[in-house]
């Protein structure tokens, strides 16, 4: 299948555990905006657009980061919705063909590289859905009310990055299902919608361990010191 692939960055999070004026997207990781590493990553790849989810308040901002740092593949924005997914929904209304692709990346992942979503292009374009993934290394424990009730096989656990990518087609017939049926279901993710909505499988493209989510302040640090 041919058809034009997108990038969807949600960039409508308030970083609450950042401690700052600002959203964390919005924060300098040596001196640049952290959201310019994911929008020059993006630009430097074979996507053929961006679409970027965020409120009202941030739209200039986000303009005049979009013109410093040359990104002319930037196609819109869109409203982003109370819920990560409510703000892809927003972004994906403004794909009109269902036989093309959307690359989903979170705001705060400003390590991605265009090789990376070459990859996740050529594992879209064979698979309709696929996520970037790195196998977990501690082992993990299920508790409950501070008591461990399971020890789940480390070899078959993978922790989620994003981009997560998918067929148009593939993610809005999940989206009208899930709109149909969801009660009250709130997915954390974008391939969460998928598993539970659609019987097409999503694949694992193997991931970078440096392809973090910044989160805290220390991971500030961290990321500038990888920059």
């Amino acid at each position: 299948m041919s058809g034009k692939v997108y990038a969807i960055i949600p960039a409508g999070g308030v970083g609450s555990r950042m401690n700052s004026d600002i959203p964390k997207q919005f924060m300098k990781i040596n001196n640049r905006p952290m959201i310019s590493y994911v929008l020059k990553a993006f630009e430097e790849s074979q996507v053929d657009g961006i679409i970027i989810a965020v409120s009202d308040e941030y739209r200039d901002m986000l303009g005049e980061i979009i013109q410093e740092y040359g990104i002319s593949k930037f196609l819109c924005f869109v409203q982003n919705g109370k819920e990560r997914v409510f703000s892809v929904k927003n972004a994906l209304d403004a794909v009109q063909d269902e036989d093309d692709y959307v690359l989903i990346h979170d705001a705060a992942r400003p390590m991605v590289t265009p090789e990376l979503i070459g990859h996740c292009i050529d594992g879209v374009k064979k698979h309709e859905a696929c996520l970037v993934a790195v196998p977990v290394k501690d082992t993990i424990k299920v508790v409950s009310e501070d008591m461990i009730t399971d020890t789940p096989d480390r070899s078959i656990l993978y922790a989620a990055q994003t981009p997560q990518c998918f067929r148009v087609k593939a993610l809005r017939d999940a989206y009208r299902k899930w709109e149909e049926e969801g009660e009250g279901f709130i997915p954390t993710d974008d391939a969460s919608l998928v598993e539970k909505y659609s019987d097409i499988p999503v694949r694992i493209i193997e991931g970078d361990e440096k392809n973090i989510k910044v989160t805290t302040p220390g991971d500030i640090k961290v990321v500038e010191m990888m920059r």
